[in-house]
C-alpha cells in the first residue's frame, strides 16, 4: 500500500538502519531522502485520482480532454510509478534481516497485514451496496457509477475466482483469463502479492543479500514467457512482462545501496531528467492502449507498457533519490503527506468518485466537465486521508502489534499486548524515520 531491515516484519518495529554504504553522513540528509520516496508515492497516487476523475468528466462530456493530446489516460502511470517503488522497497526490507523459512513466513504474514485489511473492508461495503443496488434499495445508476466490474450488474453474488482473488490476491483459480475482483484496482494489487512472493522466495532461500539476483531471474522469466508461450493462465501470469517494473525497482536499490548515486549524483539526476523528458513526450504523442488495464492482465500490451512507462518511471525515481535536498520544504512535506495516505486514496478513491458524480447529477446535470474534474481530484484525495486516519492505519497498528507478540521467544501477556496497543495508538503520524513509510501501494 508503499523499508527497513529484517525480513519485512521488521519494518514496523522501530529499529530500521539503512545501508550504512548508501546513507550520507548526515542522516537528516538520509532521512529526507527516504521522504522523497514517500512524496513520490503521493505523486503516483494523485495521477492515478486524476485519471479516474477525467473518466468521470467525461460522463458529463465524453469529448472532454480528448483535443488536448493524450492526456486523459496519462495518469495511470501511476501504477507504473508505484510498481517501481514496490520493487526499492521491498529489497531494501529483506536487505538487512534474517534468511529462512520463517523469516519469509512472517514477511508474508506482515505484507498480508499491511495490505490486506483496508482493501477487504472497502470491497465489502462496495459488494453491500451492489447487494442493495440488486435488491433496488439503490438505484441501478448508482451502482452503475459506483462499480466498474462486469459481473455485478448481471447477477446477485460475485464469481467464485473474484471472491478467491479478492482473498489470496494471487489468481491460483483462474483458467483462463483474470477474474476481476470487487474494486477495480485490485489487479495492481494481485500482481504486488504475486512480487512478494518472490521476495518471500528468495528469504526462504537464504537469498536476501543477493535480491538483486530477483530482478535478473525476473527478466529471464520474462524472456521464457515470450519465447515458450506454454497453455494456461497461472504460466502466463507469472511471465507476465508487467513484472519487469519490479525488477526495475531493485536495479535502482541495487545501484542506490553501493552509494554510486553519492558519488555521481549528476548522473542519476541526468537519468531523472532523461526519464522525465520520456513520460512527457508520451503524454504529447501518445501510448497507444497501454493504459489499459485489460491488455496488462492479458499481457499483450505489458511489454509495451513496461518499457514506454516503466523505463521511464524507473529513470525518474533515480533521479529523486539522487536529489540531496538541504532543507523541508512546503511542497515536500505536503506529497510526503499525501503517500503517506497513499494506499487508503488509491483504494477508495473510486467509489468517492462516483458519488461525487451521482451527487453532481443531480445537482446539476449539466455541469461541465472541468467543474466534475476539479470537484473530483480533491474530493478523492480527502476521502483517502479520512480512511487513512480513521480506519487504515489504527488497524494496521493494532494487527502488528498482535503480530509481533506471536512472534516474540516469550509472548507477551495480555496487559502487555493491551498496553501496546495504547502506544502504537498513542504513536506520532508515520515520519521519514520510520520503515513502513516506504512501504508500497500498489
Amino acid at each position: 500500500m508503499p523499508a527497513p531491515c529484517g525480513d519485512g516484519s521488521n519494518m514496523h518495529s522501530g529499529g530500521t538502519v539503512l545501508p550504512m554504504s548508501a546513507v550520507d553522513s548526515n542522516t537528516s540528509h538520509s532521512r529526507r531522502r527516504i521522504s522523497s520516496i514517500q512524496g513520490l508515492r503521493g505523486i503516483a497516487a494523485l495521477l492515478v485520482v486524476i485519471a479516474h476523475s477525467v473518466d468521470s468528466a467525461q460522463t458529463f462530456g465524453p469529448q472532454f480532454l480528448q483535443e488536448r493530446g493524450h492526456l486523459a489516460n496519462f495518469g495511470a502511470v501511476g501504477v507504473d510509478l508505484f510498481f517501481v517503488i514496490s520493487g526499492f522497497v521491498m529489497a531494501y526490507s529483506v536487505a538487512g534481516g534474517k534468511d529462512g523459512v520463517r523469516e519469509a513466513s512472517f514477511f508474508l504474514v506482515n505484507r498480508w497485514i499491511r495490505v490486506a485489511p483496508p482493501y477487504l473492508v472497502v470491497s465489502l461495503v462496495l459488494l453491500l451496496l451492489a447487494g442493495l443496488a440488486q435488491a433496488a434499495v439503490l438505484p441501478r445508476k448508482v451502482l452503475f457509477a459506483l462499480l466498474f466490474v462486469p459481473w455485478i450488474p448481471a447477477q446477485h453474488a460475485p464469481p467464485t475466482g473474484s471472491v478467491l482473488n479478492l482473498l489470496l490476491f494471487v489468481p491460483w483459480a483462474d483458467t483462463a483469463s483474470f477474474s476481476e475482483p470487487p474494486l477495480p484496482v485490485g489487479w495492481t494489487l494481485s500482481f504486488e502479492f504475486t512480487f512478494y512472493l518472490m521476495v518471500a522466495a528468495m528469504v526462504a532461500l537464504g537469498q536476501r543479500r543477493r535480491i538483486g539476483w530477483l530482478a535478473v531471474g525476473l527478466v529471464i522469466v520474462v524472456v521464457v514467457g515470450r519465447i515458450v508461450p506454454l497453455n494456461g493462465f497461472l504460466w502466463s501470469w507469472f511471465t507476465n512482462p508487467i513484472l519487469l517494473e519490479f525488477a526495475m525497482g531493485i536495479a535502482a536499490y541495487s545501484v542506490w545501496r553501493t552509494g554510486a548515486l553519492d558519488r555521481a549524483r549528476w548522473l542519476g539526476l541526468s537519468v531523472g531528467a532523461v526519464g522525465a523528458a520520456a513520460l512527457v513526450l508520451t503524454a504529447i504523442f501518445g501510448y497507444g492502449q497501454i493504459s489499459e488495464a485489460g491488455f496488462v492482465l492479458d499481457g499483450s500490451l505489458s511489454m509495451q507498457r513496461a518499457l514506454v512507462w516503466g523505463l521511464p518511471c524507473a529513470a525518474v525515481f533515480v533521479g529523486v533519490i539522487s536529489v540531496r535536498q538541504r532543507r523541508s520544504t512546503l511542497l515536500s512535506r505536503a506529497t510526503a503527506g499525501l503517500g503517506d495516505a497513499s494506499y487508503s486514496v488509491y483504494l477508495v478513491h473510486i467509489p468517492v468518485l462516483a458519488a461525487v458524480v451521482a451527487l453532481v447529477q443531480a445537482l446539476h446535470p449539466t455541469a461541465p466537465p472541468a467543474l466534475v474534474l476539479l470537484l473530483c481530484v480533491p474530493a478523492g484525495v480527502a476521502g483517502g486521508f479520512v480512511m487513512h486516519r480513521v480506519l487504515e492505519r489504527p488497524l494496521t497498528r493494532r494487527l502488528q502489534v498482535l503480530v509481533r507478540g506471536l512472534r516474540a521467544p516469550s509472548g507477551p501477556t495480555r496487559r502487555d499486548r493491551r498496553s501496546a496497543v495504547v502506544l502504537a495508538e498513542r504513536a506520532p503520524a508515520v515520519t521519514p524515520q520510520r520503515a513502513e513509510e516506504l512501504e508500497p501501494t500498489s
